[in-house]
């Protein structure tokens, strides 16, 4: 009986420690996100975002890329911009390079 107590009751605390462990990771993931969502809103884009002959929405998905990149990282491009421009996935279309804070856009995610 004692060692079902003692069973018990480790298990209750690493439930407790595991929901803390998760509360915690969401907490931060919620602050990485709002962080990626505040730099993206105030990052200056290209001047071809703008022109006429760009999508209606070029500006928002050049945002997306720069709040998202770990998602755009894994779709493929089917424009065949791999074989053209040497893409590796939708995420060059927007982004040529990133270094830290810095990054060279590609206009190609514009038309």
């Amino acid at each position: 009986m004692k060692k079902i107590a003692i069973l018990v009751i480790t298990l209750g605390a690493l439930a407790i420690l595991g929901s803390a462990v998760v509360g915690a990771w969401k907490l931060t993931h919620k602050q990485q996100e709002a962080d990626a969502a505040a730099i993206a809103a105030d990052y200056p884009l290209p001047q071809f975002v703008y022109s006429p002959s760009a999508p209606p929405r070029s500006e928002e998905a050049y945002r997306g890329a720069i709040a998202h990149p770990e998602v755009l990282e894994w779709i493929p491009c089917y424009c065949n911009c791999g074989r053209n421009a040497g893409h590796r996935s939708v995420l060059d279309c927007f982004i040529a390079s990133r270094d830290g804070d810095e990054i060279t856009f590609d206009g190609h995610g514009a038309g």
